[in-house]
């Protein structure tokens, strides 16, 4: 099962965005919700999390720099 994490300002987003799809049939298990990218990052920084469903337009730190920020290096 995928750990996925949900990022979105709007917390009526975020509820409708875990629950409206069957996000465990499809091999999902959300492993948190928050309200911004510098949350996400804190969560990111402790927990295993093998994808993020992000809002683009967030206060603190948009899901653009989040993504930036937390881009694994990896060999190609």
């Amino acid at each position: 099962m995928y750990e996925l994490l949900i990022a979105d300002d709007e917390i009526s987003s975020r509820s409708i965005l875990a629950s409206c799809f069957p996000w465990e049939e499809q091999g999902f298990h959300i492993c948190g919700q928050v309200s911004n990218g510098l949350e996400a990052l804190a969560f990111l920084k402790e927990h295993t999390v093998h994808a993020v469903l992000s809002d683009i337009s967030m206060p603190s730190m948009d899901g653009l720099s989040l993504i930036h920020i937390s881009e694994p290096t990896r060999p190609y």
